[in-house]
C-alpha cells in the first residue's frame, strides 16, 4: 500500500460531496463539520493515498476543568489539561478495514505526542462509536466518565509527578 497521507483542509477546501462512509448521519455531521472548520472550532484534515480522497479527520482543541475519577484526584496537573478532542476519523465505505483508519489514527497520535512536547496537551480524548471502544483500547486509550482518553505523559514523566505527590508537593 502506498503511503497515507493526512493534510489540513485550508480556507477555500471543501467537504467532499461525493464522500460517503456508510453511515448518512455521520456522513451529515462531516459535511456539516465544515464551518466550524472555517471559524478555527475545529481543524478537518483529508485522509489520501496517491491524492485519492479516502476519509477525513477532525479534532478539536480544549483546555478544561475535568472532573475524572477517583484514581486522577490526586494529580492535580490532570486538573486543568490541555486537550485534544478526536472528532472524527471517518474512512470511505469502499476502503474500509484495509487498515487506513488505523494508519491515520497512529499518525495522528504521533502528531500530538510531538506537540505535546512543545504546548502543554495532557490528553487525546474522544466519544467512540458504538462498537468501536475495543479498537481504540488496542492504541491504548482507556475509558472514564463514558469518554475515552490517551494520557500523553510518557513513564518517566508520569514517575516524577507521583513521586512529587506522595512527597506532598506541588505542581
Amino acid at each position: 500500500m502506498s503511503k497515507v497521507e493526512i493534510n489540513k483542509l485550508k480556507i477555500g477546501d471543501v467537504i467532499d460531496d461525493a464522500f460517503d462512509c456508510g453511515d448518512s448521519q455521520f456522513n451529515a455531521m462531516i459535511k456539516n463539520s465544515y464551518f466550524a472548520n472555517l471559524c478555527r472550532q475545529i481543524y478537518i484534515y483529508d485522509i489520501k493515498i496517491d491524492n485519492k480522497l479516502l476519509g477525513y479527520l477532525a479534532f478539536s482543541v480544549a483546555r478544561v476543568d475535568v472532573n475524572f475519577s477517583e484514581s486522577f484526584e490526586k494529580d492535580n496537573s490532570y486538573k486543568y489539561p490541555g486537550i485534544i478532542n478526536l472528532e472524527y476519523i471517518a474512512i470511505d465505505k469502499n476502503y474500509q478495514k484495509l487498515g487506513i483508519g488505523t494508519a491515520s489514527l497512529d499518525n495522528f497520535i504521533c502528531y500530538i505526542r510531538n506537540i505535546s512536547k512543545t504546548i502543554p496537551i495532557t490528553f487525546i480524548t474522544l466519544e467512540p462509536l458504538p462498537g468501536k471502544e475495543e479498537w481504540y483500547k488496542k492504541k491504548y486509550f482507556e475509558f472514564d466518565n463514558e469518554i475515552m482518553y490517551l494520557d500523553l505523559k510518557d513513564d518517566e514523566e508520569r514517575k516524577i509527578i507521583e513521586e512529587n505527590i506522595r512527597m506532598g508537593g506541588a505542581l
